[in-house]
């Protein structure tokens, strides 16, 4: 689903994940887990310039949503909204190893006004090994 515009290249992603979590005992005493059972949609974009064949400067974009499905009575909803932008270098060396590494910033805003908003630096790096890239 990659949309090549001569150097340039346009890339779709869409994640979805569930964490379920059960409820278990230590020292027969309970310990609550199924309130972290959510789930999260992360639809976001890859865009990138190719320096060379095989290295590219690679900008992302993501937002992740997250559905809380067992919130805790009483409790603030901790569903969020997760904006990211991330910016840096793919390099693929031709053989058996892939590398990105990207830096940006990440806001996370939740739907409950009685949770703070979070926001952040971060940092991506990815390292696969696999047949070389065409």
């Amino acid at each position: 689903y990659q949309i090549p515009i001569n150097r340039v290249s346009i890339r779709p992603e869409l994640s979805l994940s569930r964490y379920d979590f059960d409820n278990g005992s230590v020292a027969g005493l309970p310990y609550l887990q199924k309130y972290r059972n959510r789930n999260v949609i992360t639809p976001g974009v890859v865009v990138a310039y190719e320096l060379a064949p095989r290295r590219s400067i690679v900008v992302v974009a993501r937002s992740a949503i997250a559905d809380y499905t067992n919130p805790t009575v009483g409790a603030p909803k901790r569903d969020y909204n997760d904006s990211s932008l991330l910016a840096g270098l793919d390099y693929d060396g031709g053989g058996l190893w892939r590398y990105r590494v990207l830096a940006g910033y990440e806001v996370r805003t939740f739907t409950s006004n009685a949770i703070k908003t979070i926001q952040a630096p971060v940092v991506e790096a990815t390292a696969i090994s696999g047949p070389a890239w065409v």
